[in-house]
C-alpha cells in the first residue's frame, strides 16, 4: 500500500441502540497520496480500533480515528511550509478530547474552530455529528480544509446532512480588530508570527455570531493567549463549552511571554483535561 491513500470500508456485524459494532472488512485503494502518509495513518487508526475488543468502538470512535489519520497526513505536508503560525496539535490527541465534549454539550450546540489550520477539530466534531464551523485566515489552509471535508464526506466519515462549513477570514471579531492591532504593536508582535487582523467579517460569512456557538475550540498562539482568552471572556456566551489546549500553562505564568502582561479574565468550570487540553464551561468570576 506504500504511496497509496486508503479508505476503510466497514461492514456492520452487530447493532444496538447506542453502539454499533463494526468489523474492518477490507482496505480500499484510493487516490495516490504520494508519500504514503495517509496509508500509514489509516493503518494505525484501524490497528487502534482492533485493539479495543474489551471496549467495542462505536461508529463515532471509528470515524474519529480515521479522520484524525487523514488530518495527520495532511499536516505532514504543511509542517515545512512557510505558512505563519502553522504548528498543529496531534489530531489523534484531539480525537480523544471529543468524547469529553460530547458528554458535556447541550442539545443544539454548534462548534466553532477558531483558526482551523487544516481543520482537525472542525472535522472531528462534524464526524461526531455536531454542526461544525471553522475560520481560517490563510486561503491555502482554508482550501486544504475544504479538500479534507470533501474526502471525509465521500468516504462516509461525515454525514452529508451535518453542517460542516469553513470560511476564509479572521477569527478576531471586527469590534476587536483595532484592539488586536494595538496589542500586537504594544508587544512587538511581527507579522510573520501570526497574521494580523484581516478585512471583512468572518462571522457574518458564517451567519453566526461568536456568542451563538455552544462549543468553541481555540488553540491560542502563546504570545497572544491572554488576549484571545479575554476576547472569549467578553464575547463567548456565558455558558459556552470551551476547548483550550495549554490553557493552564498559558494562564499560570509557566510560559512567560508578552501575553503575561495581560490580566486573564477567562475563568472555566473545568470538566475534563486531556494532555494539557482543557474542556470547561465558561463561568463568571
Amino acid at each position: 500500500m506504500e504511496g497509496e491513500e486508503v479508505a476503510v470500508e466497514f461492514r456492520a456485524v452487530d447493532a444496538q441502540p447506542d453502539v454499533a459494532l463494526f468489523r474492518v472488512d477490507r482496505l480500499v485503494e484510493g487516490e495516490s497520496g504520494g508519500d504514503g502518509d495517509s496509508a500509514d495513518h489509516a493503518d494505525r487508526a484501524v490497528g487502534d480500533i482492533n485493539k479495543c475488543a474489551a471496549s467495542p468502538p462505536t461508529i463515532v470512535d471509528q470515524r474519529l480515528a480515521i479522520v484524525a489519520g487523514l488530518v495527520a497526513a495532511e499536516n505532514r505536508r504543511w509542517e515545512r511550509s512557510d505558512i505563519a503560525g502553522f504548528y498543529p496539535i496531534d489530531p489523534h490527541l484531539l480525537a480523544r478530547v471529543v468524547p469529553h465534549v460530547l458528554r458535556s454539550m447541550r442539545p443544539g450546540d454548534r462548534s466553532l474552530d477558531m483558526g482551523a489550520g487544516t481543520g482537525a477539530w472542525w472535522l472531528l466534531m462534524a464526524a461526531a455529528g455536531v454542526p461544525s464551523y471553522a475560520i481560517e485566515i490563510h486561503p491555502e489552509l482554508a482550501a486544504a480544509c475544504e479538500r479534507l471535508r470533501a474526502t471525509c464526506v465521500a468516504r462516509g466519515l461525515i454525514d452529508r446532512d451535518v453542517p460542516c462549513v469553513v470560511t476564509c477570514g479572521d477569527m478576531i471579531p471586527i469590534a476587536w480588530h483595532e484592539r488586536y492591532v494595538t496589542f500586537r504593536a504594544a508587544h512587538g508582535e511581527v507579522e510573520k508570527s501570526m497574521p494580523g487582523a484581516g478585512d471583512g467579517d468572518a462571522y457574518a460569512d458564517l451567519g453566526i455570531a461568536l456568542d451563538e456557538f455552544g462549543i468553541i475550540y481555540c488553540w491560542a498562539w502563546p504570545t497572544q493567549s491572554r488576549f484571545l482568552y479575554n476576547l472569549l471572556a467578553d464575547n463567548a456566551s456565558n455558558d459556552a463549552l470551551l476547548v483550550l489546549p495549554s490553557y493552564v500553562r498559558y494562564t499560570t505564568g509557566e510560559h512567560m511571554n508578552a501575553s503575561m502582561k495581560e490580566p486573564n479574565r477567562l475563568f472555566l468550570d473545568v470538566l475534563a483535561t486531556e494532555s494539557e487540553t482543557v474542556v470547561g464551561r465558561k463561568t463568571i468570576a
